[in-house]
């Protein structure tokens, strides 16, 4: 069985939860496999480290040579990638795509992609903050209330906690149910006794729009203002909205969305309680470990601990 090589492309700002799940899965297929079935490199446009959304640097290969040595090339990038515009990078992506590299994009990835030309005729999906502006820039609409989308040779994925379902679905494509559940195990993805978070299904439009730009921005936190002008409502419009569905202040929710995510890095990963603390948008190590513990009642290295080498079951339909 031939391995399949992943290129991972990063641009200023890309979502580090995302990149992190990625490699992790991919990690954890060959560990549980015993076998290689999979590579991956991290290129970079320059060859120089490019900080992540939570300002941690990552190193990776120059794009200098434009390799097409890759079977799957996935494109991770932040917001000011929606103006992305380097005509080397669409050529190296339209040669990949040409000899039938598979093509990811992440968050604002999907944005490089369109640019690219490379979304049409596919179905694809994309963080509800960014529709809008996407349908009037492209001409192409997003596959609704989607987290991720496998079609063909795409693979897109709204960033934060999608990358484990989307990387558990090709992973499921390529070697079967058995391999991506035994890697959801060993991940110990993805059962938690989760607090229930609010649910944006049959509420009011805007309130369910505004919930989507909470989750898609958790490494660098809007405020209320800015909340509430991207749904076109006033602060006290959008904060009797929140008092009357959650019985709760806009910002306590978002933090409470945040920390749930925090939590979820601190079961499925190894990044250290400060990286979690600046990819969920807190501005201390020891603020974060306060609001932690007044949310779950144990401290973020507590909870690890106690969860160290705990076994999970899978959901099913996994």
């Amino acid at each position: 069985m031939s391995t399949v090589r992943y290129g991972l492309f990063i641009l200023p700002g890309f979502d580090l939860v995302s990149f992190s799940v990625c490699c992790e899965t991919l990690r954890l297929a060959n560990d549980v496999a015993r076998q290689k079935l999979y590579s991956w490199e991290v290129v970079t446009g320059s060859g120089q480290a490019v900080e992540s959304a939570s300002r941690i640097p990552v190193s990776g290969r120059s794009l200098a040579g434009e390799s097409t040595d890759y079977d799957r090339l996935v494109v991770f990038a932040g917001n000011q990638a929606t103006s992305y515009a380097n005509r080397n990078v669409f050529d190296w992506l339209r040669q990949l795509s040409r000899r039938g590299c598979l093509l990811g994009g992440v968050d604002a990835g999907v944005w490089v992609l369109a640019r690219a030309g490379l979304l049409g005729g596919y179905r694809f999906a994309l963080g509800s903050g960014y529709h809008l502006a996407f349908r009037e820039t492209f001409d192409l609409v997003p596959e609704p209330a989607h987290p991720f989308v496998l079609d063909r040779e795409r693979l897109t994925w709204a960033g934060g906690g999608s990358a484990f379902e989307a990387m558990f679905e090709q992973l499921r494509q390529d070697h079967g149910r058995t391999l991506s559940s035994s890697v959801a195990r060993s991940s110990r993805y993805p059962v938690l006794p989760e607090t229930p978070e609010p649910q944006s299904t049959a509420l009011p439009e805007k309130l369910a729009t505004c919930l989507e730009i909470m989750k898609q921005n958790i490494e660098e936190p809007l405020s209320s203002a800015e909340l509430a002008a991207a749904v076109g409502l006033s602060v006290r419009h959008l904060e009797r909205l929140f008092h009357g569905t959650f019985q709760a202040a806009p910002q306590k929710v978002y933090r409470s969305l945040r920390l749930q995510e925090a939590r979820r890095l601190v079961h499925f990963t190894e990044l250290s309680i400060t990286e979690i603390s600046i990819a969920t948008g807190f501005d201390s190590c020891s603020h974060f470990a306060r609001c932690f513990r007044g949310e779950f009642d144990m401290t973020p290295s507590s909870w690890r601990r106690s969860r160290k080498g705990q076994r999970v079951e899978v959901e099913a339909g996994l």
